[in-house]
């Protein structure tokens, strides 16, 4: 049988996804009650060390006790399928279902108090999260050396009272999950202390106590604390526009941050001025006499032997009295500077326009995605965070945040309180230079906001300069967003996109759109006024493609009996003969009458040896004013051909061109066919005036009849 050296071994893998999952419940707890959402980003961390639990279970199912089997069974189903409101409501029961997990399988496999030793062991923590003076009594005490009554399961005195010291203290430091991801590795420098932060209430002045500041006599370790590099106000240059073509995004590094900041405030005052709280010289200058003054204190702060961050942040407060409102507008600086305060994403924007403002090296990292970034310094004893008023760590460093992502994270927060679409349009191109491309509701606001003639530009001298630029830049991405089929969406929306295509002239995007209208539109419907069907097949028969285009044809002709440019087109469309003359049949039954189709209809007809069709076809055409002496004559051969002579001289008769040569030569040939030589043959042939060699076949008709 396996020993407790091997069962050790061949638990610790489980005991680590339990670990790392119950790391993330407790991250999510403290969101839950500090009345934050939840990320999808901590359900994803959740998700991974689930599917470890779950591989782990199946491999030592074996080794486990029946109590802990069934609970840890339990864990994997209830926890299947989470989402982010049902962790945020259940964080606090997933919390205790999970350590008393743990602790029941650190008792069966003869594991190391994971959470007494990782958590409170003062050896390992250094720096990390205070903890009372009551509570490190305990911790220095000694354990019991017996207990009046021992657990059905065995389990030595040392582990009875590491798990009595959890029970005492697991109230009091909730927030030891943050930085529990990695357990091969030390916690990182430097908690903020608590104290520092302000009330989130607007109606409360923030507290700006310092941290307690402890001279053992060892020389200060500046870099350790975080003085990396001496403060020193930097030029505020001109703005960087971030709609401007010069303007690199992706190059902008992040000392040019705060002049990004100012670019976006003079874009908002140029597209929407009452949005703002404060003039851009305003906010200018508020950063700028901010980072004088954090140059003038930076000596003071490494004389007190602070840590860097606390000192940062404590003086921000001083100066500008900077809070987190979990609610409000407040998105861009210089709503900060005038507020006091913002929405946590916000404030740490402004944290690091500030702090940038004054050379400092601070950065935002998002270890659970951009909605919950923290601001951060790198340190050679770890990475030292501040998340604006929870306090963080992060035992590995955590990738900064690149600046196209954080502002593209501000322009989304800061578009739906822009009132004019001018500006909300604008911003969704900044959005988009960020991002390089849209997700469907994205491309649907911009879509909603854009207007068509704003891509006339420099034609419409009342359209902002900036309207066109915008259009064209968003045109291309709104159509390839929205036209993928797993945007669903509907009807109406098609037609935007298809009149969006035409306005920015992509034919490409255009035959797409239409081609989705159809699919989506119900039966029947029309566009400017025209079948839908029909114009899909106009539109595929003029790129080529004959056999897609005949299906819209037969389906236009289904929906619209009445309608016979469907049928005349398509049989323009086909080359079968017999398929021509159906379709000009039915092009006739549904109403054409156009000269041009009845003399092709009497052609076809004539062609297939319906005499009758094609001489009824020619009679509608000579009642037309536009009938020719061409169409009398074709009329009159027909009555040839079918031997009735009455009805070739009915026609000539009554027809304008009567006295056209041609026309009285065939009068005079039906005459000679019923009466022969008679008085109104001889005066037709006076009339027609053409004989012997000029015409042979009239001069032996003639001669004949003894004339």
């Amino acid at each position: 049988m396996p020993g407790p050296a091997d069962n050790h071994a061949n638990l610790e893998a489980l005991r680590e996804g339990l670990r790392k999952a119950s790391a993330v419940a407790d991250f999510a707890q403290r969101m839950a009650r500090e009345k934050q959402s939840v990320p999808e980003g901590l359900v994803a961390d959740f998700t991974q060390a689930r599917a470890t639990i779950e591989r782990e279970f199946v491999r030592v199912h074996q080794l486990l006790s029946p109590d802990l089997k069934k609970r840890l069974k339990e864990l994997i189903l209830k926890t299947k399928g989470l989402t982010p409101d049902i962790m945020a409501r259940g964080a606090e029961a997933l919390v205790e279902r999970l350590r008393g997990v743990l602790n029941d399988l650190m008792i069966d496999g003869g594991l190391p108090l994971s959470l007494t030793e990782e958590i409170f062991d003062t050896a390992a923590r250094e720096t990390t999260t205070r903890v009372s003076a009551g509570v490190a009594q305990v911790l220095a005490k000694p354990p019991e050396k017996a207990r009046a009554q021992a657990p059905e399961r065995g389990f030595s005195p040392v582990i009875a009272a590491a798990l009595l010291v959890l029970a005492l203290v697991a109230a009091g430091v909730g927030a030891w999950g943050i930085g529990m991801f990695d357990s091969g590795r030390p916690p990182a420098l430097n908690r903020v202390a608590v104290e520092n932060a302000s009330s989130p209430l607007p109606g409360n002045a923030p507290s700006n106590k310092p941290s307690e500041i402890v001279d053992d006599g060892a020389p200060f370790d500046r870099a350790g604390a975080g003085f990396t590099r001496p403060l020193r106000a930097q030029p505020l240059r001109p703005a960087l526009n971030p709609l401007s073509e010069d303007v690199d995004l992706a190059a902008v590094v992040t000392s040019e941050w705060p002049l990004l900041q100012l670019g976006l405030e003079e874009l908002v005052h140029e597209l929407e001025p009452q949005r703002l709280k404060l003039d851009p010289e305003e906010t200018r200058r508020r950063m700028a006499q901010f980072a004088d003054s954090a140059e003038k204190t930076d000596l003071a702060w490494i004389g007190a032997r602070r840590k860097f961050l606390d000192a940062f942040v404590d003086h921000v407060r001083e100066k500008l009295q900077l809070a987190v409102f979990n609610e409000g507008a407040q998105v861009l600086l210089s709503d900060v500077l005038s507020a006091k305060g913002a929405p946590r994403l916000p404030v740490l924007i402004a944290y690091l326009a500030l702090a940038r403002a004054c050379n400092a090296d601070l950065a935002l990292i998002a270890p659970v995605r951009i909605e919950y970034a923290l601001l951060a310094q790198r340190v050679k004893g770890g990475t030292a965070t501040f998340d604006g008023e929870l306090i963080g760590l992060r035992p590995t460093p955590a990738p900064e945040v690149k600046l196209t992502a954080l502002l593209a994270a501000q322009c989304e927060l800061l578009r739906p309180t822009l009132t004019d679409a001018h500006a909300r349009t604008a911003f969704s191109a900044v959005l988009l230079r960020c991002q390089g491309r849209f997700d469907a509701k994205q491309a649907r606001e911009a879509l909603a906001d854009l207007d068509l003639d704003w891509f006339q530009g420099q034609a419409r001298p009342d359209i902002r300069p900036l309207m066109a630029p915008a259009a064209r830049l968003l045109a291309p991405a709104i159509c390839a967003t929205l036209l993928d089929p797993a945007a669903r969406g509907d009807a109406a929306e098609a037609a935007k996109l298809l009149d969006l295509a035409d306005a920015a002239k992509d034919s490409a995007s255009a035959v797409k759109a239409l081609l989705l209208l159809g699919e989506r539109a119900e039966k029947g419907a029309l566009l400017r006024r025209e079948p839908l069907a029909y114009v899909i097949a106009m539109l595929l028969q003029k790129r080529g493609d004959k056999a897609l285009a005949a299906q819209w044809f037969k389906r236009a002709m289904a929906e619209f009996p009445d309608h016979w440019p469907s049928a005349l087109d398509f049989a323009h469309a086909t080359e079968d003969s017999s398929q021509k003359r159906a379709l000009y049949e039915a092009a006739y039954a549904r109403g054409c009458r156009t000269p041009a189709f009845l003399r092709e209809l009497a052609k076809a007809e004539a062609g297939a040896g319906e005499n009758a069709a094609a001489l009824a076809a020619l009679d509608d055409l000579l009642g037309l004013e536009s009938a020719t002496a061409g169409d009398v004559r074709d009329a009159a051969l027909l009555c040839l051909s079918l031997e009735k002579y009455q009805w070739a001289q009915e026609r000539i008769a009554a027809s304008k061109f009567a006295q056209e040569s041609e026309l009285l030569r065939i009068d005079l040939i039906c005459e000679l066919a019923q009466n022969g030589l008679s008085d109104r043959a001889r005066v037709l042939v006076k009339s027609y005036g053409k004989r012997g060699t000029e015409d042979p076949y009239i001069e032996s008709l003639l001669q004949r009849f003894g004339g």
